[in-house]
């Protein structure tokens, strides 16, 4: 009885210390996400047979602030419906961290923020979470932040001791800024890349592209425009043990008009440059968007940079965007006309497809988001011919998923 008298002061006053000095917050996330595929990232075949398959992602947050330092650790479960036997315990490779690190506050203006984090700039162009994929994207990284006098900089440097083994980056190194004048507002991002390359002797070299560019915004009243130019140079591999001189470059122009409170629309242009198809360059002409959210740009049927389209013809996407919200109801219908941004093979134009993307959303409840979307490409020869399949096939793409964002406990005032 003692005992169970002591445990319980002691955890009131661990509690009380907590309310005091502390902040801390234990969140998490529940999303179930069925889709149907059926020419989803390439174009269909009239043979070929939908895919449907239900992906689970589940997190655990954990938050800890205080006035010196912040932990703040992600548990993460991904896994396809069925991929586990009903009767068989897993505890393996699908639960693992997907954060797990810590900010030491110098003073009020600097910080180190360490260990496996997400990183995530400006709209997500070069650093993104990829949130929309189940497994997402984080780093193993170190940060010194500066955030004072309206100026955000951080000074980012990570090595990775396995970098082969696991198709990884070996190294990199980055500069990131961030200022608003008023109704403008402007970033640079400088980022030295490193990656492991082959020789003929097998050996892992070392080699490092620069990627270097601004985004720049303007917001008043009704009106939004942002641009991104970025362009890359450096090194972009080995060949007969020569380098490959890296020369590409990006640029994307995005314009919004709020016509009412419930309605807006947008008109954008993005140019990322590529290679001629099946001509061998003495140069890499071929853009990448590194450690970007790809699915948030460029149509959400994912035909290029989501894991693919690296190192090809680059791509010009023109789009049209409508988004309506109102009394929690929301809905957005995205156009997209997509052609090559180098040459084609033989008598190939660059006219490579259409895209139309349309989603709903509504919330249940507090906290519980209900989201649904369509998608169809309708693909021409040039984009068989870069990807295979059948532009007579209907290619299209369903999805519908709940977000659960329960918050279990807070102490944050």
């Amino acid at each position: 009885m003692k005992k169970i008298k002591f445990t319980i002061i002691l955890f009131l006053l661990v509690f009380s210390a907590i309310q005091s000095f502390a902040q801390f917050t234990l969140s998490g996330e529940f999303r179930p996400r069925t889709e149907y595929k059926h020419g989803y990232k390439s174009l269909a075949k009239d043979e070929m047979k939908a895919n449907i398959a239900t992906n689970q992602r589940t997190r655990l947050n954990l938050d800890y602030k205080t006035a010196a330092y912040q932990v703040f650790i992600s548990f993460q479960d991904v896994r396809l419906w069925g991929s586990v036997a009903q009767l068989k315990p897993q505890f393996g490779p699908s639960t693992y961290l997907h954060q797990a690190w810590a900010r030491v506050n110098f003073n009020s203006a600097f910080g180190l923020k360490a260990g496996r984090q997400e990183i995530i700039y400006d709209d997500h162009r070069i650093f993104g979470s990829v949130g929309w994929a189940p497994q997402a994207r984080s780093h193993d990284a170190a940060i010194l932040q500066y955030r004072a006098n309206g100026l955000k900089a951080d000074l980012g440097i990570a090595y990775n001791a396995y970098a082969t083994a696991k198709g990884n980056y070996k190294a990199f190194q980055y500069l990131w800024m961030h200022k608003s004048f008023g109704n403008f507002n402007a970033s640079f991002l400088a980022l030295n890349n490193g990656k492991e390359y082959q020789n003929s002797k097998a050996e892992n070299i070392l080699k490092y592209s620069q990627t270097i560019g601004t985004r720049l915004g303007y917001k008043a009243g009704k009106l939004s425009a942002f641009l991104n130019l970025y362009y890359q140079g450096g090194v972009a591999g080995i060949v007969n043990d020569k380098d490959v001189k890296l020369n590409a470059n990006l640029i994307g122009l995005d314009l919004g008009y709020k016509v009412s409170k419930a309605l807006s629309l947008g008109l954008g242009f993005e140019q990322q440059s590529g290679n001629n198809m099946n001509i061998t360059n003495d140069e890499q002409n071929a853009f990448t968007p590194f450690y970007g959210t790809n699915h948030k740009f460029n149509g959400h049927m994912d035909y290029f940079y989501v894991g693919n389209h690296v190192g090809s013809v680059g791509l010009r996407d023109l789009f049209f965007k409508l988004g309506y919200k109102k009394n929690k109801f929301g809905f957005g219908a995205h156009a997209h006309y997509f052609t090559a941004a180098n040459k084609m093979a033989g008598d190939l134009d660059g006219a490579l497809g259409t895209e139309l993307d349309l989603s709903l959303s509504y919330p249940l409840a507090k906290g519980v988001g209900f989201k649904m979307g369509y998608s169809q490409m309708f693909g021409t020869d040039s984009m068989v011919a870069l990807k295979g399949g059948d532009k007579g096939a209907t290619s299209n793409w369903a999805w519908m998923m709940i977000v659960i964002k329960p918050k279990f406990f807070t102490t944050a005032k």
